[in-house]
């Protein structure tokens, strides 16, 4: 399995997905660099150095020093899925590799399960979307 670094290719796929460098000047000489989705955005992968950190709000969420192919689609998914939605993951908003993860298996659970006793449709809609835009995340 693949594993990203805070390097030139994860840089790459970042901006494919959209990210923009917003890093300062000053950042950008001290090798450090910042992402985000838009300017104002408030989520942001920061590049410290060798880690990797995850901020919402100037809050750090989790870090780490590599990035496997499930935390990498992990992380387009929490950048990318409506905050309204993500309140399905985590009710906070709050970001985790390993909770997320887990999160998105219950949710499949929860929809089959939902699926099987033909109930709550609305919610039954709002799981079925979570899961598509999860499974349709390429990196």
């Amino acid at each position: 399995m693949k594993t990203y670094k805070a390097d030139d290719v994860l840089v790459v796929i970042l901006k494919s997905h959209g990210f923009l460098d917003t890093s300062s000047s000053i950042d950008k000489q001290k090798r450090k660099k910042i992402f985000k989705l838009s300017k104002s955005a408030q989520k942001e992968i920061y590049f410290n150095y060798e880690n990797i950190e995850i901020f919402n709000s100037s809050q750090g969420q989790d870090s780490t020093y590599s990035l496997s192919e499930l935390d990498l689609k992990i992380l387009l998914f929490y950048f990318k899925l409506p905050s309204s939605d993500f309140k399905e993951i985590n009710l906070k908003g709050q970001f985790r590799f390993e909770n997320v993860s887990e999160r998105i298996e219950s949710i499949k659970e929860e929809y089959n399960d939902l699926v099987h006793f033909d109930c709550q449709k609305a919610h039954l809609n709002k799981l079925k979307r979570i899961i598509d835009f999860y499974d349709n995340i390429q990196i």
